[in-house]
């Protein structure tokens, strides 16, 4: 009843959402729509499926989410091949499928006719090539 009471004068705007139709149960808080867990003690709500965490006010989105619940900060970022926006917490682009880590410079890298510093094989020919000698033996 205490931590209650103590977030009463300082909580968002509540609004029970589907998967989340009581107080959050460390805390007793009411639910903040659009958020997978209590802004006030983090304890994940029953029934949801945490997606991405907000980097400006910390606060953990139901998955899908493209702004946060409770600052409404952007929760995308744009890749710098195709400028597609995709969520904060995917690996790659979700359009051209490019990873998010080392993109810089793996475009810098393309930009100034060099192969990038990377192992892989962007056309998928190395494995045919290597099949094919194989075969040849």
């Amino acid at each position: 009843m205490l931590a209650r009471m103590a977030h009463d004068s300082d909580r968002p705007s509540a609004g029970h959402q589907h998967g989340c139709d009581h107080d959050c149960q460390t805390c007793g808080a009411a639910p903040v729509s659009g958020l997978a867990a209590c802004p006030f003690c983090r304890a994940a709500y029953a029934g949801t499926t945490p997606g991405v965490t907000c980097p400006g006010c910390t606060g953990v989105n139901l998955q899908g989410r493209t702004l946060c619940a409770q600052c409404n900060g952007s929760l995308t970022r744009n890749c710098v091949f195709c400028n597609a926006a995709s969520l904060l917490n995917l690996p790659q682009c979700s359009r051209c499928h490019e990873a998010f880590a080392g993109a810089e410079e793996r475009k810098r890298a393309r930009a100034a006719g060099r192969a990038p510093t990377t192992n892989a094989d962007p056309t998928g020919a190395g494995i045919f090539n290597t099949l094919n000698s194989i075969l040849k033996s």
